[in-house]
């Protein structure tokens, strides 16, 4: 399947993988060992595309900042289930103008602007730039997309938790 004009290339870090990420929202999964599509992502949050069958329901959460007494008035994240209601409601604002803005470099604000792989490869995390707050969670192991995370602020950057359970650990 095509998938668009390609704004960046990231290879996994086994080197067996490459995600292609396009400006049309499109990430295309490849195998270097293989050299052959193995998937095509597409981010969409409208949702009729987010319900699936309750054994592959898609998870579905938000960001909720909690203070922490012992630090100072530090607060900690922490993700809480939100209904596809909420992601309608709240992301309704995020459709793409038709005339993108223009990044440091010259070239349009639109597709898929981050991606990082998990240490284990079993997971991709993605960002939209029609959806600045939200990651999205792709199952590599089942091509699909397994969980939507929707933050109170812009994310700039994020990394994983090197451990082997592969969650996210932060999000800037």
């Amino acid at each position: 399947a095509d998938c668009g004009l390609l704004r960046f290339a990231l290879p996994s870090p086994s080197g067996q993988f490459l995600a292609a990420c396009s400006f049309d929202g499109h990430v295309q999964l490849l195998s270097l060992v293989k050299s052959c599509s193995l998937a095509c992502f597409v981010h969409d949050l409208e949702v009729d595309s987010l319900e699936v069958g309750e054994d592959e329901a898609i998870m579905l959460l938000e960001e909720h900042l909690e203070l922490v007494e012992e630090g100072g008035g530090l607060s900690r994240a922490s993700y809480r289930p939100a209904g596809n209601a909420f992601f309608a409601r709240h992301l309704e604002g995020g459709r793409p103008s038709p005339e993108p803005s223009l990044d440091a470099d010259g070239m349009p604000r639109q597709g898929v602007c981050m991606a990082k792989w998990s240490p284990d490869e079993r997971f991709l995390a993605t960002k939209h730039e029609t959806w600045p707050s939200v990651l999205w969670i792709w199952d590599l192991g089942r091509f699909l997309l397994t969980a939507v995370l929707k933050h109170n602020a812009f994310i700039k950057s994020f990394s994983w938790d090197p451990s082997p359970t592969a969650r996210g650990s932060s999000c800037r």
